[in-house]
């Protein structure tokens, strides 16, 4: 049944200048037929029973497609991500403070005012370690209980987390990897602050990259909150 399949397919390419097909040691076709594609949009590429067909121009557009296949069917390596999380708020607010006295005499009185600036910021490290080709994620953090009076005492578990879910895919040593991070955390005022989005990046190994930011401004306290994530692939 191979063989016919695979007569059928050589056959209905006979026009072809060079067709040939090239057997893969440690990928399968999939994981390398979007790259080849890409690099040789004028050829034919496709994957079948384990193999490459190939259908190429001449012998040197083939042979050229074959070393660029060899070097990618190499064993799955092992992979360490470390994506760091920023969180940043700064706000300018107006302080009032002061003392007024009613009396026989009069009134007396008197005003403070002053400007001030705070920030705060919060940095998490977090690594884990996957496949090359592979998912993993990875989330810590922690929960508490919210009491709430409707009809009698009861409530609900609130949870701040941070961690992220990633898909890395090492072509030569560039690294394409797909990676979702969020962050949470609980406030002092008692409310939850929330980050999360999905970047797709490419970059060199060892290279810390910015994946992506959000910046948000409240125009009431003319207050700024920066979030970003950052991120670095090693491999072994």
């Amino acid at each position: 049944m191979r063989f016919c399949l695979l007569a059928g397919l050589l056959s209905s390419l006979a026009f072809a200048d060079q067709l040939d097909t090239l057997a893969l040691q440690h990928k399968v076709p999939d994981e390398l037929v979007p790259a080849l594609r890409a690099a040789f949009p004028e050829a034919s590429i496709q994957g079948i029973q384990g193999q490459l067909l190939i259908r190429a121009a001449d012998q040197a557009s083939f042979d050229r497609i074959a070393a660029m296949a060899r070097k990618l069917d190499q064993p799955s390596r092992r992979l360490q991500i470390s994506v760091q999380q920023r969180d940043s708020a700064s706000s300018a607010q107006l302080a009032l403070d002061g003392r007024v006295v009613v009396s026989g005499q009069g009134i007396k009185g008197g005003v403070h005012v002053s400007a001030y600036d705070q920030a705060s910021s919060q940095q998490l490290l977090q690594t884990l370690r996957v496949m090359d080709g592979g998912r993993a994620m990875i989330e810590l953090g922690s929960g508490r209980f919210v009491p709430v009076w409707h009809s009698g005492f009861t409530g609900e578990w609130q949870t701040a987390a941070s961690g992220f879910w990633a898909e890395p895919r090492l072509v030569g040593d560039t690294i394409h990897i797909r990676i979702y991070p969020k962050s949470s955390r609980f406030e002092r005022d008692g409310s939850v602050v929330m980050h999360q989005m999905g970047s797709d990046v490419s970059a060199r190994l060892g290279e810390w990259v910015l994946a992506g930011e959000i910046a948000t401004t409240v125009s009431l306290s003319k207050g700024q909150r920066q979030y970003q994530v950052w991120l670095k692939v090693d491999a072994d």
